[in-house]
């Protein structure tokens, strides 16, 4: 027998949980998410079947310099009813440290074909405790 998903999963997401609170009690649900999620190991299957990956507690727990939020963008549905439909959703990305920071930004997964991304802009600099918004569209012909 085996036994996979989000029943599988919950114990181990609420004890990373309650480690991570442990060390930082003054963590919010929205940056515990979100250290789980961009600390998790890339197991190479699609956003259905692994998520965010696999938990890495110990990059979890490792200081960010950058926090980037949400977690995690939603587009809604695809009108099927135009030629060329696209939507835009925003992130937000801090410096939480004492140094500027560059970043840039790529898209990395696979996407279905006739399906692209656009991030702008793709790179940024960052004064500390700046926060820039980050423009991200998907648009599918």
């Amino acid at each position: 027998m085996e036994f996979s998903g989000t029943s599988m999963a919950s114990p181990h997401v609420a004890g990373a949980v309650a480690l991570l609170l442990e060390k930082q009690p003054g963590l919010s649900p929205e940056r515990i998410k979100s250290l789980l999620m961009h600390s998790a190991l890339d197991l190479g299957f699609d956003l259905y079947t692994q998520g965010a990956g696999r938990i890495n507690l110990l990059d979890a727990f490792e200081p960010q310099s950058v926090f980037i939020y949400p977690h995690m963008l939603a587009f809604g549905s695809v009108d099927r009813q135009v030629p060329h439909w696209s939507k835009t959703d925003t992130l937000y990305v801090k410096n939480e440290s004492e140094y500027s920071q560059s970043l840039s930004f790529e898209t990395k997964n696979r996407l279905p074909e006739g399906t692209s991304v656009s991030i702008h802009p793709a790179s940024i600099q960052l004064l500390p405790g700046e926060t820039k918004a980050i423009a991200v569209t998907l648009s599918v012909d």
